[in-house]
């Protein structure tokens, strides 16, 4: 397992739909985790301050992770609509222009 990528909301999106078209690991369902999803994988008791994410499940895990919720907000200083994503490092959820580079991690179903 090599270290995550860090992109862009909208790269985030397109990289989605080419794993499914290469069939990657042999399935086509794969998807963006919403925000809510992806606080299920928080887990403060398995984690360790700094990085709040059960290691032995994830051995290898960033900070900051994409989620596919959009939020309806723009700050006078962005240009880009925004879009929650999850902090392991911290324990916490919070939003990000889209232009801005966070990782993702996929589901299938």
């Amino acid at each position: 397992m090599g270290n995550a990528e860090k992109v862009s909301w909208h790269n985030a999106m397109e990289n989605t739909q080419e794993f499914n078209q290469q069939g990657y690991a042999g399935y086509n369902d794969w998807r963006f985790p919403n925000i809510d999803e992806l606080k299920m994988l928080m887990d403060k008791v398995k984690g360790t301050s700094g990085n709040y994410i059960d290691a032995d499940v994830f051995p290898k895990n960033e900070k900051w992770f994409w989620s596919s919720s959009p939020k309806n907000e723009k700050w006078f200083w962005s240009s880009s609509p925004y879009a929650e994503y999850i902090g392991f490092d911290g324990g916490y959820s919070s939003s990000d222009g889209k232009d801005a580079s966070n990782c993702v991690r996929l589901v299938r179903g």
